[in-house]
């Protein structure tokens, strides 16, 4: 997500913003690390119920998504399901709210999720009910060999 040869006066505050997740999420060098993005609709049902201090309908950055066997549809990871969700494939890049800010239900919304590249392990976020469930060898070796993790780095 590097934004090399865009002035600073672009957008107010926008540098600020893709360098504070540059730092929170990715690792490594800008100009060489290579992310891979992708731009999905996230349904109006995906919850994050494992956050603290924001409602569960604010979807975190470096939440673990997965993928519905048959429907293609995306959901929050849940380690314990047995319908496609039980394998991590994407990671939620930035902060997404689900609530319509017209009419304050929850909506479909475009979101960015990464499905490659060089993340930081520590900021990988779960969203099921499981409370207090950091991310493990499980996740680890769901999202692997796409994602390159800072604390299992061989050269």
């Amino acid at each position: 997500m590097s934004f090399i040869g865009v002035p600073d006066t672009a957008s107010p505050g926008f540098t600020t913003l893709i360098e504070n997740l540059e730092v929170d999420l990715f690792w490594g060098d800008v100009q060489y690390n290579q992310q891979y993005f992708r731009r999905l609709l996230l349904p109006s049902s995906l919850t994050d119920l494992n956050t603290v201090d924001k409602p569960v309908t604010t979807l975190r950055p470096g939440l673990l998504l997965g993928t519905l066997t048959g429907t293609n549809t995306i959901g929050v990871y849940t380690a314990l399901e047995t319908n496609g969700l039980e394998t991590a494939s994407l990671i939620l890049v930035q902060e997404v709210n689900m609530l319509d800010p017209r009419t304050g239900i929850a909506a479909a919304q475009l979101a960015v999720c990464t499905i490659g590249g060089n993340i930081k392990f520590g900021a990988l976020v779960r969203g099921d009910a499981d409370p207090g469930a950091a991310p493990g060898a499980a996740e680890r070796t769901d999202l692997s060999p796409e994602f390159k993790f800072d604390d299992h780095w061989e050269s």
